[in-house]
């Protein structure tokens, strides 16, 4: 082989040498940015995570407070009818002391008529 064959080989593998190192760098690179979406990407699904358990925790708060209601709720109904209950029977105590005030007063009237018709 002739000199200038071999320097042209050498500056073709020269050549090749440089790009493959380019393409090395360039491949060292692109896996420093794999590793670091890796990295995101578990940072994201911690994030997830944490959130998904934030939303079952406000889910179980949520079903306290729902049956925390419906308690208040059956509470507010039971209070509700024993107002009800007390109502109606300050009702027929009214209706009983205006009976016997009359009564009273009736008798009242009549016992003034008997001292009155006694004493002539």
């Amino acid at each position: 082989m002739s000199e200038g064959k071999i320097e042209k080989l050498e500056e073709m593998l020269s050549g090749l040498i440089s790009t493959i190192g380019g393409m090395n760098e360039n491949l060292q690179e692109v896996r420093q940015q794999l590793q670091e979406v890796k990295q995101d990407q578990k940072s994201m699904n911690e994030n997830l995570q944490e959130v998904q358990q934030d939303q079952r925790l406000m889910s179980n708060k949520l079903q306290t407070v729902v049956e925390d209601q419906v308690k208040l709720r059956e509470s507010q109904t039971v209070m509700n009818e024993k107002m009800t209950e007390i109502i109606n029977k300050l009702t027929d105590m009214q209706a009983d002391q205006d009976h016997i005030w009359e009564k009273s007063a009736r008798n009242e009237r009549e016992l003034a008529k008997l001292k009155i018709h006694l004493h002539l």
